[in-house]
């Protein structure tokens, strides 16, 4: 997913918008992300030591455009 909503404020957020909050703010934000069609609660995964990038992921909802896209529909 590109995009993941913070349900605290409704804002839209991107990993880039997400990586530039402080320490602070992202441990607030993780616990407030949301898919930005289904709504369904979405994760942040770091970049990681292999060489894979930072992502937001969710278990989407059938039919969610947002995981159909990415192949996790649920």
């Amino acid at each position: 997913m590109e995009l993941v909503i913070n349900s605290i404020n409704n804002e839209k957020l991107s990993i880039l918008k997400f990586e530039s909050l402080s320490t602070t703010e992202k441990e607030i934000v993780k616990r407030n992300l949301v898919c930005l069609e289904c709504r369904v609660q979405a994760f942040y995964r770091r970049k990681t030591k292999d060489g894979k990038q930072a992502c937001f992921f969710a278990k989407h909802v059938s039919g969610c455009k947002q995981g159909a896209s990415v192949g996790q529909a649920v």
